[in-house]
């Protein structure tokens, strides 16, 4: 579901469809696809298909990256007001 969610995100292969981007990596991040979370994190970042919301889009790169996912990591690194938050997940200057 990750793969056709991205797909349709960016219009590769398919149609861009934001709605049914939104679906298939919804489905995917609440069986904790990290990869899908990332995706919807980036997706809410710039308002793609949802509203623009940088706390939710934060929650989703926060929930990948509990699992490991890198990209998340960055994404949460660029974001300043959650380095509390990374300091407490991943240790000083890990992330």
């Amino acid at each position: 579901m990750t793969d056709v969610g991205t797909m349709y995100c960016d219009g590769v292969g398919t149609p861009q469809d934001y709605e049914l981007a939104w679906f298939c990596l919804t489905k995917a991040a609440t069986e904790d696809n990290s990869a899908a979370q990332r995706e919807l994190g980036k997706m809410y970042l710039m308002g793609h298909g949802v509203p623009q919301d940088h706390r939710v889009a934060v929650e989703w790169f926060f929930k990948a990256a509990k699992q490991g996912d890198e990209q998340a990591q960055h994404e949460l690194g660029l974001a300043p007001s959650n380095i509390s938050r990374n300091n407490a997940l991943f240790g000083p200057g890990k992330h």
